[in-house]
């Protein structure tokens, strides 16, 4: 499988090249910026683009394009390969900016070597073929940390909305609204009522009653028990 990976860093280009070489098999071109992204996938069909985001450099007119600046010019340009977006820029904000972009996936750089290893890159051709995809394999790949653009829906973080789980404040709100009011003659605290009962030998033995009262009652009998 022919891919290029565009990173403007030098070891990071590097690092990936030898874990796709060795771990999947692929044969890669590196690009040291989006402008020479742009002119390598016109004399070549690559099947993945592996995109970092921040490239743009200022003063340097080879490199004023980022990430997802390159993208679109790619998609404008009738590249539909897969691209994977290869970032440590996460955040709900940047998501959106790469799924507008017309990004595919998007594989963290925090991901560790060792997952990457065993859950994702071996497995990256089967998400180029929609006819031999493994979808347990695609999910095993998921929950490893590549988050699929196309098959999620992302919505932007908003008043009332939190990054990770959008909906799950407005959903405590009408839980709390939804759930009954509690009656409070049906959740009446049952308190003992304690009865001392004395005798004429000064001994004496209580007793314990449950009344509904709010407080207990201290009641005293005088005089002998009935028998």
């Amino acid at each position: 499988m022919h891919v290029l990976i565009t990173d403007d860093s030098k070891a990071e280009r590097n690092l990936l090249m030898f874990q796709l070489r060795r771990w999947a098999g692929f044969c890669c071109d590196l690009a040291f910026s989006g402008e020479k992204a742009l002119e390598m996938s016109e004399t070549n069909n690559y099947e993945i683009i592996f995109m970092d985001q921040e490239m743009k450099v200022s003063g340097d007119d080879k490199r004023q394009l980022d990430g997802h600046e390159t993208l679109q010019r790619l998609r404008a340009n009738g590249v539909s390969c897969l691209v994977i977006m290869r970032t440590t820029r996460t955040n709900v904000e940047d998501v959106v900016l790469y799924k507008k972009s017309g990004a595919d996936f998007l594989l963290p750089k925090s991901i560790s070597p060792s997952v990457l290893k065993k859950d994702i890159l071996p497995h990256l051709s089967d998400l180029c073929s929609e006819s031999g995809l493994n979808e347990e394999l695609k999910g095993r790949m998921l929950r490893a940390g590549l988050i699929n653009l196309k098959g999620q829906q992302i919505a932007k973080p908003g008043k009332g909305h939190s990054s990770s789980h959008p909906k799950s404040k407005k959903r405590r709100n009408i839980d709390h609204q939804l759930a009954p009011t509690p009656d409070p003659k049906k959740h009446r605290i049952i308190r003992p009522e304690v009865e001392s009962t004395s005798s004429t030998s000064s001994t004496s033995s209580t007793s314990c009653k449950f009344s509904t009262s709010s407080k207990p009652q201290l009641l005293v009998s005088s005089g002998s028990p009935k028998r």
